[in-house]
């Protein structure tokens, strides 16, 4: 019935294991453009990087599943602008990693929250890595916060110490976000 209505599909794979036991084929993922992949809930399964380790350990190519969180997610969305694309005078949302001499996909599959030197969201810098800040100019730094996550450090654009306060308030120090430790 999706394919006859040529209805669009986020697959969160670890979600639909953990709550139905049970998921898409892989041989029907790959088959079908308009399936993105997502991650729908920290209750339910990991963050989006755990999605694509998990699907390709399901055997779904990488240049499938770079499809899926590029291209293919911005057909099943119904965006139009120009979106899942690189171009040139477009608004970008994407991320920097460094080079380790393979296809973009396959740096994809194969990459951890501690690859992540930058993220642009509308064109701005959203976060930046510690390893990698002293490199940007002082205005694409400017009203960034440190935050430690899972042991690793990032600058972002949130009022981090803000939410810890108001956060530890509620929990107390031990504070997680999606499994992973979180302080500033």
């Amino acid at each position: 019935m999706v394919v006859e209505r040529s209805t669009g599909v986020i697959w969160c794979p670890g979600s639909n294991l953990y709550t139905l036991g049970t998921t898409l084929a892989a041989q029907f993922v790959q088959g079908y453009e308009r399936i993105a992949l997502g991650s729908d809930s920290a209750l339910t399964s990991d963050d989006l990087l755990a999605q694509i380790r998990l699907a390709y350990a399901m055997g779904i190519p990488a240049n499938v599943i770079f499809e899926m969180v590029t291209t293919r997610s911005a057909k099943v969305l119904n965006l139009n602008g120009g979106e899942g694309r690189l171009s040139e005078g477009s608004v970008a949302d994407l991320l920097v990693i460094p080079d380790r001499g393979v296809s973009p996909a396959q740096a994809l599959v194969w990459m951890s929250p501690e690859d992540i030197d930058v993220v642009f969201l509308e064109g701005q810098v959203n976060s930046v890595s510690d390893r990698c800040a002293p490199r940007l100019h002082d205005d694409l730094r400017e009203g960034l916060q440190r935050f430690r996550f899972s042991g690793t450090v990032r600058n972002v654009r949130a009022p981090i110490q803000e939410i810890l306060t108001e956060t530890k308030k509620h929990l107390g120090d031990a504070i997680e976000l999606a499994g992973w430790k979180v302080a500033a």
